[in-house]
């Protein structure tokens, strides 16, 4: 894999993935749709709050719900 894709190019969790996928016959190496942590909130809606009350203390942005 190394010869491949280059040292440093995938995360030491990633490389430690691939033989337990090839393993189960998965040769697929692309990332998961739905791996890691999923947001709960739109980045797009957040990003505009953000802006919108640059001036607000935390405590004031904590009280409005998303």
């Amino acid at each position: 894999m190394l010869e491949m894709y280059g040292q440093g190019m995938v995360n030491e969790r990633t490389e430690q993935r691939w033989p337990g996928k090839f393993h189960c016959s998965e040769f697929d190496l692309d990332d998961e749709k739905d791996r890691g942590c999923s947001s709960a909130i739109d980045n797009g809606e957040l990003k505009r709050r953000l802006k919108a009350s640059a001036c607000d203390t935390i405590r004031e942005s904590e009280e409005e719900p998303l």
